[in-house]
């Protein structure tokens, strides 16, 4: 299976690149926001199929609740939701990849533990 999370990134990167000429900054204004809203949702989805995949790939589907709202606890409150608050799109666009990025990472590893801790404690559901 092929990894689009570079081809995608690519794609908001230019997208960004186009609205960054745009002369009113009203107007850019609004469209940044639209774009990286629409960033943002692209993560999770790329993120909660990933993860997703791995916990079907692990055989462990019927326990797909119990680990997404376990890792959803505790990974909560991770990614920046206010724009205004940094000095340009491509800086919020950067701090939000690379929270997205640790989340992914969060994600798998979270899956690795509750595994081990599955086998460790002998849970027969």
């Amino acid at each position: 299976m092929k990894d689009t999370l570079l081809d995608q990134r690519q794609f908001f990167d230019k997208r960004l690149e186009e609205i960054s000429k745009i002369d009113d900054t009203e107007v850019r204004f609004q469209r940044e926001v639209q774009l990286l809203h629409s960033e943002r949702v692209a993560e999770f989805a790329y993120r909660s199929g990933l993860t997703r995949g791995k916990i079907l790939g692990l055989g462990l589907e019927r326990f797909t609740s119990d680990i997404i709202d376990g890792m959803n606890q505790t990974s909560s409150r991770v990614l920046p939701s206010d724009l205004s608050s940094y000095d340009s799109a491509k800086q919020y666009q950067q701090i939000t990849r690379a929270s997205s990025d640790a989340l992914l990472q969060f994600a798998l590893n979270y899956v690795n533990r509750w595994v081990m801790y599955n086998n460790l404690f002998n849970r027969k559901e």
